[in-house]
């Protein structure tokens, strides 16, 4: 399969690599495993704790806590309190002119202080005072009849077992109604709940469930409007005491295929997640949200602070263990998280988890995992990471706006982590595929080019056009002078010949490889090589001429040591030269070949010129013989002009010229008188004169010795004992 896998283009394997991931990570959103929840409420909290709800100065809270705290504890006695002294402290709580008051717990047993509970105990010291308690109204009567003649809505909390006896009074719960469709499957459940005694739950004008939901790291983030029990659907604290603040006899419900949308009571609709959950918009603890119960019963609260508000009775005491954690307080009584809510509601500063929030979030991972998809194998590594730190920053910033500024619950993490997690797996295998284009480049290029030349073809194989494509080069034919008479001769043994022909064409190698030529091939003891292929090189005709000459000194050097030699190569009877042809024009270079094997070379007519060239310079004596269009872009380096030629397989004559050093030595004084007396020769000869050329011909002869070109003067001296007798015969 991994070989499958290679063999595809990385057209292919990349778009089929993040597509695979893209998928995952939308069947990942959709599983929303519990480690995935976490992740995502932790970016919620972050929100929440740079975005708090503010409190002004001069807020006015619509909703106080009356706290059963530490120091009402103090002054009137451990928990539980006698229900005679809770009626107590609801009747001042009435008087005061409280709107609606939630109780923030549970009286779900008989007080251990009611007189028949107290009756069991006297008995057996004074059975008529036992008998005299008995017929006394219990504790609970005592606080049913303030509950009677208040709004005063009871807690009770769900529970996760089956706790109550067949023989007890059915649930009671205000009548729900529906707007699309029954939400009981939706909504978080409890087979049974904790409930009130009888006569309280009877005489309570509201009962609401005081359950909170941690979420799976165990904080407070979200309370439940609605939960069903058993069969029945009962609302929550906050929510049953808007209903019976408002008056209303139902609460209504509405949702849609995905999940409940919101509960409404009295035409306020109040958003709420498709489990029934309002998300809680917390503020930080605000100590002007708290009354001491201890002061209520003392009556030392002003009444204006009371009156007309939605009170809740609660805890603080440490020691009653209603305290919870949400993002913003590590530790706060369960009751202000009621407070809170109905906060949020009465102020419509909601937050909400809508149900179209998992569509929003899919199409996220899918528009950024796409665009990731597309771009990154079309873009380099530096425009990749910042086309991933815009798109993980656009999308966690749209999350963080949409919480902070439009109460919208909209993930932001996991399209963060898709986008992570594509880029990741589409970066790795653009990296290998990139290490691998660069082995098969350096692997295929390493005999033929320089190091350099490889490296910078590494970096970007795309500069090689593999296929064939039409370019401007110089090519460079060299020959070593009068091989097959040394190999016939004094180097008639292989291993000699081997071995001299080894060290000459490293010597030239390294001379062409240095000034970024290519090697093309090696044909017995001539070397083909051409410049700005595969790699473009703008310098290419003065690279080619100055690895002309580089090469020419490195045969000096090769000569030299040889005549310091012992052994084979002692019997060489001259120094070895060479004869060099550069010519430069368009070329087709590519794979040349067949299918079953192919070379990267050029073809042209220009390579045929650049042979031929080559193969004149024998003819003229000397070693390096440049074509006229190459000798036009080196023209200020040191230049004599030869010849105009007429090669084998051309109509016209070809300018040659020859090279004798680079841009120090035409500046030199030496070559420049030079280059004066050639040009005498040269226009002597079209003149016909021929004293003027033996005159300037003895002058170029004296003045090339430094140059090594005084074998060309010769030449020129025999065709001018040629063209001598050719006008001798034209007189005859």
């Amino acid at each position: 399969m991994f070989r499958r896998v290679r063999r595809l283009s990385a057209r292919w394997v990349l778009p089929l690599a993040g597509l695979i991931v893209l998928i995952g990570m939308l069947a990942l959103r959709l599983a929303d495993p519990v480690a995935l929840q976490v992740l995502r409420l932790k970016a919620t909290d972050i929100y929440t704790e740079l975005s708090p709800r503010t409190l002004e100065e001069d807020y006015s809270f619509p909703v106080l806590i009356v706290d059963i705290d530490d120091r009402s504890l103090e002054q009137h006695g451990q928990w539980p309190w006698p229900r005679t002294l809770i009626a107590e402290l609801l009747d001042r709580l009435v008087q005061y002119g409280a709107a609606v008051i939630g109780v923030d717990m549970i009286f779900s047993e008989a007080d251990r202080l009611s007189p028949a509970q107290i009756a069991r105990f006297v008995e057996p010291i004074d059975p008529a005072a036992a008998n005299r308690l008995r017929v006394q109204p219990s504790n609970e009567e005592r606080l049913a009849e303030t509950l009677k003649r208040s709004r005063i809505v009871l807690g009770q909390s769900g529970h996760k077992d089956i706790i109550s006896s067949d023989d007890e009074m059915p649930m009671r719960s205000p009548s729900v109604a529906f707007i699309g469709g029954d939400p009981s499957r939706y909504l978080f459940g409890f087979d049974d709940m904790i409930r009130n005694l009888p006569v309280l739950e009877a005489s309570a004008r509201g009962l609401g469930l005081i359950s909170v939901v941690p979420e799976p790291d165990g904080l407070i983030r979200r309370v439940p409007a609605l939960a069903r029990v058993g069969d029945s659907i009962q609302p929550s604290l906050t929510l049953e005491m808007l209903r019976v603040a408002t008056g209303e006899q139902s609460i209504a419900a509405r949702s849609n295929e995905a999940g409940l949308e919101s509960v409404i009571i009295q035409q306020m609709a109040i958003p709420v997640d498709r489990n029934g959950r309002i998300w809680l918009n917390l503020s930080e603890t605000d100590a002007r949200r708290y009354v001491s119960a201890t002061d209520v019963l003392n009556g030392e609260v002003d009444r204006t602070r009371l009156a007309g508000r939605l009170v809740l009775l609660g805890t603080s005491a440490t020691a009653l263990s209603d305290i919870w954690v949400t993002p913003l307080h590590p530790a706060i009584p369960g009751v202000e998280l009621h407070a809170q809510l109905l906060e949020t509601i009465l102020a419509q500063e909601h937050i909400v988890s809508p149900n179209y929030a998992i569509a929003a979030e899919l199409l996220f991972v899918v528009v950024i995992g796409g665009l990731l998809i597309v771009l990154v194998p079309l873009i380099d590594a530096k425009w990749s990471v910042v086309l991933l730190l815009v798109s993980t920053a656009a999308v966690l910033l749209s999350s963080w706006y949409l919480y902070t500024y439009e109460g919208l619950v909209i993930d932001g993490v996991v399209p963060a982590l898709s986008t992570l997690a594509i880029f990741l797996i589409l970066i790795t295998l653009k990296y290998g595929i990139e290490e691998r284009r660069r082995h098969q480049v350096r692997k295929v290029f390493s005999h033929y080019l320089s190091p350099v030349m490889v490296d910078r073809l590494a970096e970007d194989p795309a500069q090689v056009r593999l296929g064939g494509e039409l370019r401007t080069m110089t090519i460079m034919f060299s020959d070593i002078r009068g091989f097959t008479t040394l190999s016939e001769g004094p180097l008639s043994d292989p291993q000699a010949l081997t071995a001299l022909l080894n060290e000459y064409l490293t010597a030239m190698t390294t001379a062409i490889l240095e000034y970024n030529g290519t090697i093309d091939k090696y044909i017995g003891d001539a070397i083909m090589a051409f410049w700005n292929a595969p790699v473009a090189d703008d310098t290419h005709v003065r690279d080619a001429c100055l690895a002309a000459l580089a090469m020419s000194r490195a045969l000096d050097r090769l000569n030299a040591e040889l005549t310091q030699r012992e052994g084979p190569l002692q019997g060489l009877a001259q120094p070895l030269n060479f004869g060099v042809g550069i010519n430069t024009g368009a070329c087709l270079v590519g794979n040349m070949g067949s299918r079953q094997r192919f070379n990267y070379s050029v073809i042209g007519d220009v390579v045929n010129v650049a042979s031929r060239i080559e193969g004149q310079t024998k003819s003229f004596g000397v070693r390096i013989l440049i074509g006229e269009d190459t000798a036009k872009q080196v023209a200020d380096m040191a230049l004599l002009e030869v010849d105009a030629i007429q090669l084998r397989g051309k109509s016209g004559t070809t300018r040659v010229y020859t090279l004798l050093g680079d841009e120090s030595v035409a500046r030199s004084e030496g070559f420049k008188e030079l280059r004066r007396s050639h040009q005498q020769l040269l226009d002597a000869f079209a003149a016909g004169d021929g004293e003027a050329v033996e005159q300037a011909r003895a002058a170029c002869k004296r003045l090339a010795e430094p140059f090594a070109v005084t074998r060309l003067y010769q030449v020129y001296g025999e065709r001018e004992l040629s063209l001598a007798g050719q006008r001798l015969e034209e007189r005859v």
